[in-house]
């Protein structure tokens, strides 16, 4: 793979940290420059069978993000479900203290110790009927707070969604080859969607997307 290198008067030396690895080319003998493509040394089968995955998972990661997004329009008619309680989900901003929020959720009866909050960076803070759920968030949207109401079991779903990005994320490392897979499973209108709803994706699932649009964009 291409490394970085630092120039001297009489060559290259390669930052893999080998002080003896000086050569015109500023590489050394391990990571000499390979203009190769790196999916051309995996075999066609794995190809194929990754694209088809990868593509599914680009796709449901975009159809989530676009459901996330919608679910900040608290005017957008709801569509009842079964059985299927809804939840006011709030989430962590930078914008108020830790005072602040500490302060919401004892007013909310919400024992979850702000630390932990911090951390997952969202909470649910009301679970009920749509209709007293959106009354609490048009509240809390008043006071500028960044909260959402979602449906209870759209936290599985979210769960697994991380659990998919997280995925794509340890394949991006073992392989330049499958990073490069993964970065072209990704097009325009899914990095488009992310970068729209990013405040509006769970602290664990923008941190996840972050780091694995960083090694995707290392690859050349």
């Amino acid at each position: 793979h291409d490394v970085y290198f630092y120039h001297s008067t009489v060559g290259g030396c390669c930052d893999c940290g080998d002080c003896d690895a000086w050569k015109s080319t500023s590489f050394c003998d391990k990571h000499g420059h390979v203009l190769a493509d790196p999916v051309s040394y995996i075999p066609r089968d794995i190809v194929q069978v990754s694209n088809v995955v990868f593509d599914e998972i680009a796709e449901g990661l975009y159809k989530y993000s676009n459901y996330v997004s919608s679910l900040y329009d608290l005017e957008k008619p709801r569509r009842n479900r079964d059985n299927d309680d809804s939840t006011v989900v709030l989430l962590f901003d930078e914008y108020h203290t830790r005072d602040e929020f500490t302060l919401l959720l004892m007013r909310l009866d919400n024992h979850t110790p702000v630390t932990e909050f911090v951390v997952k960076g969202a909470v649910q803070v009301h679970t009920g009927s749509f209709e007293g759920c959106r009354t609490l968030a048009d509240e809390l949207n008043n006071k500028r707070y960044n909260v959402y109401v979602g449906y209870l079991s759209d936290l599985a779903i979210e769960l697994r969604t991380v659990a998919s990005v997280r995925f794509l994320h340890t394949l991006a490392l073992r392989s330049d080859g499958i990073c490069r897979l993964i970065a072209s499973s990704l097009d325009v209108d899914i990095l488009t969607v992310l970068l729209e709803c990013h405040s509006q994706l769970s602290k664990e699932l923008r941190n996840i997307i972050y780091d694995l649009l960083m090694i995707l964009m290392a690859d050349p």
